[in-house]
Protein backbone atom coordinates (compact mmCIF):
# COMPACT_ATOMS: atom_id res chain seq x y z
CA UNK A 1 0.00 0.00 0.00
CA UNK A 2 2.80 2.34 0.80
CA UNK A 3 3.92 1.58 -2.56
CA UNK A 4 1.23 2.41 -4.66
CA UNK A 5 0.64 6.08 -2.25
CA UNK A 6 4.03 6.89 -3.30
CA UNK A 7 3.19 6.23 -7.06
CA UNK A 8 0.14 7.86 -6.67
CA UNK A 9 2.08 10.97 -5.34
CA UNK A 10 4.87 11.03 -7.86
CA UNK A 11 2.37 10.96 -10.31
CA UNK A 12 0.42 13.82 -8.94
CA UNK A 13 3.53 15.62 -8.88
CA UNK A 14 4.47 14.96 -12.22
CA UNK A 15 1.12 16.42 -13.43
CA UNK A 16 1.13 19.32 -11.55
CA UNK A 17 4.22 19.92 -13.05
CA UNK A 18 3.07 19.44 -16.72
CA UNK A 19 0.32 21.74 -16.18
CA UNK A 20 2.92 24.33 -14.80
CA UNK A 21 4.87 23.94 -18.17
CA UNK A 22 1.86 23.95 -20.22
CA UNK A 23 0.76 27.42 -18.09
CA UNK A 24 4.18 29.01 -18.88
CA UNK A 25 4.07 28.11 -22.21
CA UNK A 26 0.32 29.58 -23.10
CA UNK A 27 1.65 32.51 -21.14
CA UNK A 28 4.58 32.88 -23.53
CA UNK A 29 2.51 32.66 -26.67
CA UNK A 30 0.20 35.08 -25.33
CA UNK A 31 3.14 37.34 -24.53
CA UNK A 32 4.46 36.98 -27.83
CA UNK A 33 1.31 37.30 -29.53
CA UNK A 34 0.83 40.81 -27.64
CA UNK A 35 4.38 41.72 -28.84
CA UNK A 36 3.52 40.64 -32.01
CA UNK A 37 0.33 42.64 -32.72
CA UNK A 38 1.91 45.89 -30.80
CA UNK A 39 5.11 45.82 -33.35
CA UNK A 40 2.53 45.05 -36.44
CA UNK A 41 0.37 48.54 -35.09
CA UNK A 42 3.61 50.49 -34.63
CA UNK A 43 4.74 49.09 -38.39
CA UNK A 44 1.55 50.33 -39.52
CA UNK A 45 1.39 54.03 -37.55
CA UNK A 46 4.73 54.20 -38.79
CA UNK A 47 3.75 53.36 -42.27
CA UNK A 48 0.05 55.67 -42.05
CA UNK A 49 2.82 58.70 -40.79
CA UNK A 50 5.27 58.11 -43.83
CA UNK A 51 2.40 58.15 -46.45
CA UNK A 52 1.29 61.37 -45.17
CA UNK A 53 4.64 62.43 -44.83
CA UNK A 54 4.81 61.96 -48.76
CA UNK A 55 1.68 63.26 -49.69
CA UNK A 56 3.22 66.67 -50.74
CA UNK A 57 0.52 67.45 -53.78
CA UNK A 58 -3.14 66.24 -54.16
CA UNK A 59 -6.28 67.08 -55.97
CA UNK A 60 -7.08 69.83 -53.03
CA UNK A 61 -3.83 71.23 -53.52
CA UNK A 62 -4.40 71.59 -57.83
CA UNK A 63 -7.67 73.13 -57.40
CA UNK A 64 -6.02 75.67 -54.56
CA UNK A 65 -3.54 76.27 -57.38
CA UNK A 66 -5.96 77.42 -60.11
CA UNK A 67 -7.53 79.91 -57.94
CA UNK A 68 -4.08 81.21 -57.58
CA UNK A 69 -3.30 81.25 -60.86
CA UNK A 70 -5.96 82.11 -61.97
CA UNK A 71 -5.54 85.73 -59.51
CA UNK A 72 -2.12 86.08 -60.25
CA UNK A 73 -2.23 86.41 -63.96
CA UNK A 74 -4.87 88.64 -63.63
CA UNK A 75 -2.76 91.09 -61.39
CA UNK A 76 -0.63 90.55 -64.17
CA UNK A 77 -2.52 91.27 -67.22
CA UNK A 78 -1.68 87.75 -68.18
CA UNK A 79 -3.86 84.83 -68.66
CA UNK A 80 -2.36 81.45 -68.04
CA UNK A 81 -3.96 77.98 -69.01
CA UNK A 82 -3.09 74.86 -66.86
CA UNK A 83 -1.25 71.75 -68.85
CA UNK A 84 -1.20 67.50 -67.65
CA UNK A 85 -1.51 64.36 -69.29
CA UNK A 86 -4.24 64.66 -71.06
CA UNK A 87 -3.91 68.21 -72.13
CA UNK A 88 -0.18 68.80 -73.46
CA UNK A 89 1.35 72.14 -73.96
CA UNK A 90 2.24 73.77 -77.23
CA UNK A 91 4.85 76.14 -76.22
CA UNK A 92 6.93 76.92 -79.75
CA UNK A 93 6.03 73.28 -80.36
CA UNK A 94 7.31 71.33 -77.20
CA UNK A 95 4.36 69.30 -75.59
CA UNK A 96 4.53 69.39 -71.67
CA UNK A 97 4.47 66.87 -69.90
CA UNK A 98 4.53 64.88 -72.80
CA UNK A 99 7.96 65.66 -73.92
CA UNK A 100 9.63 65.25 -70.60
CA UNK A 101 10.16 61.98 -71.36
CA UNK A 102 12.82 62.86 -74.30
CA UNK A 103 15.31 64.32 -71.24
CA UNK A 104 16.14 67.73 -72.25
CA UNK A 105 15.95 70.01 -69.77
CA UNK A 106 18.23 71.59 -68.00
CA UNK A 107 17.57 73.91 -65.18
CA UNK A 108 20.72 76.16 -63.93
CA UNK A 109 22.51 75.06 -66.95
CA UNK A 110 22.57 71.70 -65.72
CA UNK A 111 20.60 69.26 -67.56
CA UNK A 112 18.68 67.18 -65.27
CA UNK A 113 15.57 64.40 -65.37
CA UNK A 114 11.88 65.64 -65.12
CA UNK A 115 8.82 63.68 -64.66
CA UNK A 116 4.93 64.35 -64.18
CA UNK A 117 3.91 63.51 -60.57
CA UNK A 118 0.34 63.34 -59.34
CA UNK A 119 1.47 63.94 -55.65
CA UNK A 120 5.08 65.03 -55.59
CA UNK A 121 6.84 61.83 -55.36
CA UNK A 122 9.15 60.04 -57.80
CA UNK A 123 13.01 59.14 -58.81
CA UNK A 124 12.93 62.45 -61.15
CA UNK A 125 15.10 65.40 -60.04
CA UNK A 126 12.22 67.74 -59.79
CA UNK A 127 8.58 65.87 -59.73
CA UNK A 128 6.71 68.26 -61.46
CA UNK A 129 2.93 67.96 -60.15
CA UNK A 130 1.18 71.45 -62.23
CA UNK A 131 2.12 72.99 -65.51
CA UNK A 132 0.71 76.47 -66.36
CA UNK A 133 1.82 78.34 -69.94
CA UNK A 134 0.96 81.66 -71.95
CA UNK A 135 -0.38 81.00 -75.45
CA UNK A 136 2.85 81.43 -77.28
CA UNK A 137 1.38 81.80 -80.65
CA UNK A 138 -0.26 85.11 -79.69
CA UNK A 139 2.64 86.15 -77.36
CA UNK A 140 5.17 85.20 -79.39
CA UNK A 141 8.99 85.84 -78.00
CA UNK A 142 7.33 86.82 -74.75
CA UNK A 143 4.87 83.88 -73.45
CA UNK A 144 5.95 82.19 -70.03
CA UNK A 145 5.84 78.61 -69.49
CA UNK A 146 5.87 77.55 -65.25
CA UNK A 147 6.96 74.33 -63.85
CA UNK A 148 5.70 73.58 -60.62
CA UNK A 149 7.75 71.18 -59.05
CA UNK A 150 9.13 69.39 -55.79
CA UNK A 151 12.52 69.09 -55.79
CA UNK A 152 14.45 67.37 -52.85
CA UNK A 153 10.92 67.35 -50.87
CA UNK A 154 10.98 71.31 -51.52
CA UNK A 155 8.41 73.07 -53.35
CA UNK A 156 10.30 75.04 -56.45
CA UNK A 157 8.59 77.38 -59.68
CA UNK A 158 10.32 76.81 -63.14
CA UNK A 159 9.90 79.59 -65.70
CA UNK A 160 11.50 79.59 -69.15
CA UNK A 161 10.67 81.76 -72.20
CA UNK A 162 12.82 79.48 -74.65
CA UNK A 163 11.34 79.76 -78.10
CA UNK A 164 13.96 77.82 -80.43
CA UNK A 165 16.46 75.59 -80.34
CA UNK A 166 19.78 75.90 -78.23
CA UNK A 167 23.16 74.33 -79.70
CA UNK A 168 22.87 71.47 -76.43
CA UNK A 169 19.41 71.12 -77.89
CA UNK A 170 17.90 71.58 -74.64
CA UNK A 171 15.22 73.73 -72.68
CA UNK A 172 16.70 75.56 -70.12
CA UNK A 173 14.29 76.34 -67.01
CA UNK A 174 16.09 78.43 -64.15
CA UNK A 175 13.98 79.48 -61.31
CA UNK A 176 11.64 81.81 -61.08
CA UNK A 177 12.72 84.80 -58.91
CA UNK A 178 9.22 86.32 -58.81
CA UNK A 179 8.43 86.18 -54.77
CA UNK A 180 4.97 86.62 -54.92
CA UNK A 181 4.53 82.75 -56.95
CA UNK A 182 7.32 81.50 -54.75
CA UNK A 183 5.83 81.92 -51.64
CA UNK A 184 1.86 81.32 -53.19
CA UNK A 185 3.22 77.68 -54.13
CA UNK A 186 5.02 77.21 -51.47
CA UNK A 187 2.22 77.79 -49.22
CA UNK A 188 0.11 75.88 -50.76
CA UNK A 189 2.87 72.52 -51.14
CA UNK A 190 2.95 73.09 -46.94
CA UNK A 191 -0.50 73.24 -46.48
CA UNK A 192 -1.31 76.80 -46.11
CA UNK A 193 -3.46 79.53 -47.48
CA UNK A 194 -1.60 81.64 -49.52
CA UNK A 195 -2.04 85.46 -49.91
CA UNK A 196 -3.70 85.88 -53.44
CA UNK A 197 -2.67 88.94 -55.22
CA UNK A 198 -5.15 91.86 -56.70
CA UNK A 199 -3.37 94.35 -58.17
CA UNK A 200 -0.55 94.59 -60.01
CA UNK A 201 1.14 96.43 -57.44
CA UNK A 202 1.71 93.34 -55.23
CA UNK A 203 3.56 91.25 -57.78
CA UNK A 204 6.98 91.62 -59.96
CA UNK A 205 5.99 91.18 -63.60
CA UNK A 206 8.29 87.61 -64.90
CA UNK A 207 9.35 90.94 -67.54
CA UNK A 208 11.23 92.29 -64.60
CA UNK A 209 14.64 91.53 -63.23
CA UNK A 210 13.23 90.23 -59.98
CA UNK A 211 11.44 87.49 -62.38
CA UNK A 212 12.83 84.71 -64.17
CA UNK A 213 14.79 86.93 -66.39
CA UNK A 214 18.25 87.98 -65.33
CA UNK A 215 19.22 91.53 -65.11
CA UNK A 216 21.23 92.92 -67.90
CA UNK A 217 24.54 92.76 -66.25
CA UNK A 218 24.03 88.98 -65.03
CA UNK A 219 22.61 88.30 -68.90
CA UNK A 220 25.71 90.61 -70.61
CA UNK A 221 27.78 87.98 -68.32
CA UNK A 222 25.78 84.64 -69.55
CA UNK A 223 26.13 86.09 -73.41
CA UNK A 224 29.68 86.86 -72.88
CA UNK A 225 30.41 83.65 -71.26
CA UNK A 226 27.66 82.21 -74.00
CA UNK A 227 30.73 82.86 -77.14
CA UNK A 228 28.47 86.56 -77.39
CA UNK A 229 25.05 84.66 -78.28
CA UNK A 230 21.55 84.61 -76.22
CA UNK A 231 20.81 82.54 -73.49
CA UNK A 232 18.49 80.60 -72.57
CA UNK A 233 16.50 83.51 -70.51
CA UNK A 234 16.74 85.84 -73.27
CA UNK A 235 13.48 86.13 -75.46
CA UNK A 236 15.06 86.46 -78.87
CA UNK A 237 18.06 84.66 -80.36
CA UNK A 238 18.02 85.68 -84.02
CA UNK A 239 17.69 88.18 -86.47
CA UNK A 240 14.49 87.24 -87.70
CA UNK A 241 13.05 86.88 -84.13
CA UNK A 242 14.39 90.93 -83.34
CA UNK A 243 11.96 91.92 -86.28
CA UNK A 244 9.12 90.20 -85.49
CA UNK A 245 9.45 91.15 -81.87
CA UNK A 246 9.74 94.97 -83.15
CA UNK A 247 6.55 94.33 -85.57
CA UNK A 248 4.55 93.54 -82.44
CA UNK A 249 5.95 96.40 -80.72
CA UNK A 250 6.08 99.43 -83.30
CA UNK A 251 3.93 98.02 -85.74
CA UNK A 252 5.05 96.92 -89.75
CA UNK A 253 7.29 99.34 -91.09
CA UNK A 254 9.18 96.91 -93.41
CA UNK A 255 11.86 96.49 -90.96
CA UNK A 256 15.31 95.61 -91.91
CA UNK A 257 18.58 94.27 -89.57
CA UNK A 258 21.24 96.94 -90.19
CA UNK A 259 23.40 95.29 -87.66
CA UNK A 260 23.53 92.34 -85.09
CA UNK A 261 26.12 92.02 -81.94
CA UNK A 262 25.65 88.11 -81.90
CA UNK A 263 28.81 86.68 -82.18
CA UNK A 264 30.65 89.80 -81.69
CA UNK A 265 30.24 90.93 -78.66
CA UNK A 266 27.91 91.44 -75.45
CA UNK A 267 24.66 92.41 -74.37
CA UNK A 268 23.61 91.05 -77.62
CA UNK A 269 21.22 93.23 -79.83
CA UNK A 270 20.02 94.03 -83.54
CA UNK A 271 19.63 97.45 -85.04
CA UNK A 272 16.86 97.83 -87.16
CA UNK A 273 15.71 100.25 -89.28
CA UNK A 274 12.28 101.29 -90.87
CA UNK A 275 10.70 102.34 -94.24
CA UNK A 276 9.50 105.99 -92.49
CA UNK A 277 12.96 106.45 -91.18
CA UNK A 278 12.44 105.04 -87.23
CA UNK A 279 15.72 102.99 -86.07
CA UNK A 280 15.68 101.02 -83.39
CA UNK A 281 17.98 98.66 -81.12
CA UNK A 282 15.81 95.18 -80.10
CA UNK A 283 18.03 93.42 -77.07
CA UNK A 284 18.03 89.88 -76.89
CA UNK A 285 16.64 90.01 -73.65
CA UNK A 286 13.34 91.67 -75.16
CA UNK A 287 14.55 95.35 -74.38
CA UNK A 288 13.74 97.66 -77.24
CA UNK A 289 15.18 101.35 -77.48
CA UNK A 290 15.77 104.31 -79.72
CA UNK A 291 19.03 104.22 -81.73
CA UNK A 292 20.89 107.50 -80.75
Amino acid sequence: MVGISLLMLMLLSACQKTQKVRELRRSSQSIQMKNSKKDKQVLDEESSFSKQEKELWSKDKMHKLATFMGNWGRSMGQTYAAYYPENNTDFYGKKYPQDFSKNQIAVANQQVSVAWSEDGNGTADYQVVAIYAEDSSANFGTAHLYLFSIHDDKPMVLITQQNQGMPDNLIHFDETKNATLKNGFSDIVNGVTPNQPTTTSDVTKESNTSSGKSSVAETTQREQANGNQPVSTDVIHTAEEAINYLKQQKGDDGWTVAHGSAGISSPVYWSISGQSGAYWIVYADGRVEPFK
